[in-house]
């Protein structure tokens, strides 16, 4: 059974949280915790973090949590406009989730965003080899 660590603003005792609910329905094991990047470190057999933050915040979020840990990173879209965002506020995570997704298509995005990820590595690193 794969886990996801699910970093959100909502609190971390709120197991009602709709992204929570919903990536438990897919067969995931959720460990709730609150948003502080300050905490966040690779938390033994997690395969991804799932973040549950405003379209807003999120390309700020992810850059300080890609710098912390090496694991794919999901956002749970919410339902903001993304015409009120600039290119650099736009969110560019491993995968996107939405609320109304069923199981399948849960673990097709938990699979594909593991797949970027591992990819998004091997180019930093063979551009690092390079310099």
């Amino acid at each position: 059974m794969q886990t996801i660590l699910l970093l959100s603003e909502e609190s971390s005792e709120d197991q009602d949280y709709p992204f929570g609910r919903l990536l438990t329905s897919a067969g995931l094991t959720v460990l709730p915790f609150p948003l502080s990047i300050g905490n966040v470190r690779e938390k033994g057999q997690v395969d991804a973090i799932a973040l549950a933050v405003t379209a807003s915040r999120t390309a700020s979020v992810l850059r300080r949590l890609r710098q912390r840990v090496k694991l794919p990173i999901i956002w749970c879209c919410d339902d903001s406009d993304p015409k009120s965002l600039t290119t650099e506020e736009m969110p560019k995570p491993d995968g996107i989730l939405y609320r109304d997704m069923n199981p399948a298509q849960i673990q097709w995005v938990l699979s594909t965003s593991m797949i970027h990820h591992r990819r998004q590595i091997r180019c930093r690193e063979k551009i690092n080899r390079l310099y």
